[in-house]
């Protein structure tokens, strides 16, 4: 898969670049923002809702809003099992680009992603009302790996929140080889978050990718995209990825 940055395609086959230990690759990760946003809406691939100090193009929602009047958190993650995001400055539709709204009250606050391959990894999936090509393009994916089975997004919703949560209502992480995983692949590690590209390993952070590691093509790690939507990547969906990674090319 080669994955598309700022329009352009990323070439799948990236430079190397230097090995950094765990105590290197997390103190990158968790360098302070330069600033926080009022709410929490910033989602890691992990799934997490947390404050970051990125303008992205990519918002959503898991059925409904997340944050009580005063921009903080309710308890509870999510509203219903359709979790789903889509581009603030554009919706992509069949008859070609419209402008969507931007704005936003502290009763309905949008989820924000660094990225599409961030987004996926967080168990959500393109919007089929406001994100209709991409959404098109994912549903033919996704049905090539299941045997090209007709599927409506009421059963692709209910079968990716299966895969996303666990019987505690977490995160659900599955083990796989890193040789086994397709390109736009995230994995969680001691040292962070990963994203997998072009056979090397790429640094998650709030404010992007921080830091290119060597991929062990033997080690088996826990994945934190979905099964299904690993599925879909490996036949083809190609989702986009943050512009900060073409510095570690």
């Amino acid at each position: 898969m080669a994955g598309r940055c700022a329009g352009h395609p990323l070439n799948s086959q990236v430079a190397s670049g230097p090995q950094l230990n765990d105590q290197q690759t997390k103190a990158m990760a968790s360098q302070p923002t330069h600033r926080e946003i009022d709410a929490p809406r910033c989602v890691t691939p992990y799934g997490s809702i947390v404050r970051g100090d990125w303008s992205s193009l990519w918002i959503g929602d898991r059925g409904g809003s997340l944050h009580r009047g005063d921009g903080s958190l309710r308890a509870q993650r999510w509203i219903s099992e359709r979790w789903v995001y889509h581009q603030t400055q554009k919706q992509s539709t069949e008859h070609g680009v419209a402008t969507a709204p931007l704005g936003h009250d502290n009763t309905n606050i949008s989820l924000s992603f660094l990225d599409e391959v961030t987004a996926l990894a967080a168990g959500h999936r393109p919007c089929d009302v406001q994100q209709t090509v991409e959404a098109k393009r994912f549903l033919k994916c996704w049905s090539a790996s299941h045997g090209a089975q007709t599927f409506c997004w009421y059963s692709i919703d209910l079968s990716l929140h299966a895969e996303r949560l666990n019987a505690h209502a977490r995160k659900q992480l599955h083990k796989a080889s890193l040789r086994d995983l397709p390109d736009g692949s995230m994995f969680s590690a001691p040292a962070g978050d990963f994203l997998l590209l072009g056979g090397r390993c790429f640094l998650w952070s709030t404010r992007g990718y921080a830091a290119a590691v060597a991929n062990g093509a033997h080690d088996v790690v826990d994945v934190l995209t979905p099964p299904s939507v690993v599925g879909a990547l490996r036949a083809g969906y190609e989702p986009d990825i943050h512009e900060s990674i073409l510095k570690l090319m």
